[in-house]
């Protein structure tokens, strides 16, 4: 049973990755059989039920998965990046909070806790949570190029970080932008004019 579980985990993982979420549920689901406690197995589905946007059935499953594992960090981040895509953005900062609470060295939760909380105005929450994700993973392309885009649109632009930020993005991966790269050209226009 042992290989064989392995071995539906392996083919579910795949499916997912390809995009074949019908048979990725079918796996997990069959899995679930097997080990229907199994909060790992649960989240994945409900990673399923999220990319095709079945959002309450990801919720059911997610908060399965807290009932049987209450400090589970995965399960309540995924929960909050539930509540998040449904553009429920209180409820999913509670969630993230709760994962962070759980499961502190999650650089992914912070950079969503940063996300939501710049949507909602919150500069100073925003950039707490992004600085904590690049902190906690120097190498997160992501939460470096959401900290530029806070320093260049915050009420008081800080060009300097927001270009440091914004190269280690691009020199992760992150696509370059025209907005940032406009916004840090214009500084550095008016730094030399200044001078």
């Amino acid at each position: 049973v042992a290989d064989e579980l392995i071995q539906i985990q392996k083919s579910a993982r795949l499916d997912f990755q390809e995009g074949r979420f019908d048979e990725a549920e079918k796996s997990y689901r069959e899995y679930l059989k097997y080990r229907p406690q199994s909060v790992v197995c649960l989240c994945n589905l409900a990673l399923v039920k999220m990319a095709t946007k079945r959002h309450d059935e990801a919720q059911i499953l997610l908060e399965e998965a807290i009932a049987i594992k209450s400090d589970s960090g995965i399960a309540y981040y995924l929960l909050g990046r539930n509540f998040f895509q449904q553009g429920k953005l209180e409820e999913a900062l509670e969630r993230l909070a709760e994962s962070i609470h759980y499961d502190p060295s999650n650089p992914k939760a912070f950079n969503c806790v940063g996300v939501i909380s710049s949507q909602k105005g919150y500069v100073n929450r925003a950039e707490e949570a992004f600085s904590e994700a690049v902190k906690l993973d120097p190498d997160f392309g992501d939460a470096h190029f959401n900290l530029a885009v806070l320093y260049a649109t915050r009420e008081k632009p800080d060009p300097n970080r927001a270009a440091e930020h914004y190269n280690k993005a691009v020199l992760l991966g992150v696509p370059r932008d025209t907005a940032i790269e406009g916004y840090l050209e214009a500084a550095k226009v008016t730094t030399v004019s200044l001078r």
